[in-house]
């Protein structure tokens, strides 16, 4: 297991400065300059402002500056004038964080029953109902679901808000939104594996052996069942917190991800910069974590990374 980590850390490394080069060059080749969209200025001043942010100086310059500062905690964003990077991601990125885990356990408790469910009963309507339903979530996009929530349960039942961040009944929508769009995926997944599962020798001869369905599949089904969902997790954490960026908007949340779209708009290179790199070792630390937890769940997975990682 030190190993796969180790290995993992590695192959992060490379991956992370790819990503850092492309973030920091992607931006600057967008039209405009952090202080294109004030008022005119005289090109005097703006040469002072671009000394006293370093933009005079050459690329490859203000890139080691950047991620000197970032890496410091001392990366000042361009327009917001005395915060820094990692202030302003410390005080958005808990609410971003919160609509995250909120939109997991929507997709969690939603995803597996019904995935198990339906291959426990498959080819009856306890499999086609759910599925139907899973497809219908992975056809309708978020910004497509929320509007849709919106209109049915703020505005014409009434039930709650259609914008804000205050109340307990205010994260109801977005969690939804966000969550139930992945709960599809996850109980797709969950039916595939435990129809592979179920059709085993070991679960012939659980249930040879007169054990309850429930206590076969709970059981013996589950930890095997759950390897395709767990595997999955990882890239759906990462796509529940960055993928709230367009419900943020479309309910007025107050997160990172309003932040994130109002820098790209305003060429705030720092904050931009600091954001993807935020979110890039955020995704590499969830992967990781999946990768263990496949490695503990699945010891065929565990047989084979212990060949991959000895010496020959």
């Amino acid at each position: 297991m030190l190993r796969l980590i180790t290995r993992r850390l590695l192959q992060a490394v490379p991956v992370l400065f790819v990503i850092s080069v492309l973030s920091f060059l992607l931006v600057r080749l967008a039209p405009g300059d952090p202080f294109s969209q004030d008022r005119e200025i005289p090109e005097e001043i703006r040469a002072r402002l671009e000394a006293c942010y370093g933009l005079d100086r050459p690329l490859w310059v203000q890139y080691l500056h950047h991620m000197r500062h970032l890496f410091t905690g001392d990366l000042p964003s361009f327009r917001h004038p005395g915060r820094t990077v990692q202030e302003t991601i410390g005080e958005k990125f808990p609410v971003s964080l919160e609509l995250g885990l909120y939109a997991l356990l929507v997709a969690v408790t939603v995803g597996i029953p019904a995935g198990v469910l339906a291959a426990v009963r498959r080819n009856t309507a306890w499999d086609h109902l759910p599925m139907a339903a899973a497809m219908t979530g992975i056809c309708l996009p978020t910004f497509v679901l929320g509007p849709l929530l919106i209109l049915v349960f703020a505005m014409q039942l009434r039930w709650f808000h259609a914008t804000g961040w205050d109340s307990p009944s205010d994260r109801v929508l977005p969690a939804l939104t966000l969550g139930l769009y992945y709960a599809a995926y996850v109980a797709r997944l969950a039916r595939a594996g435990m129809l592979e599962v179920l059709s085993q020798e070991f679960i012939r001869t659980a249930r040879a052996k007169g054990l309850p369905e429930w206590l076969v599949v709970v059981r013996h089904g589950l930890r095997g069942g759950l390897v395709p969902v767990v595997t999955f997790l990882g890239p759906a954490c990462a796509g529940l917190i960055t993928g709230s960026f367009a419900v943020e908007k479309i309910f007025f949340i107050p997160g990172l991800g309003q932040d994130f779209v109002a820098a790209a708009f305003n060429r705030d290179y720092t904050l931009v910069l600091g954001t993807v790199m935020f979110y890039a070792i955020l995704i590499v630390a969830l992967n990781l974590v999946v990768d263990v937890l496949h490695q503990l769940l699945d010891p065929r997975s565990r047989d084979a990374a212990s060949a991959e990682t000895s010496p020959a």
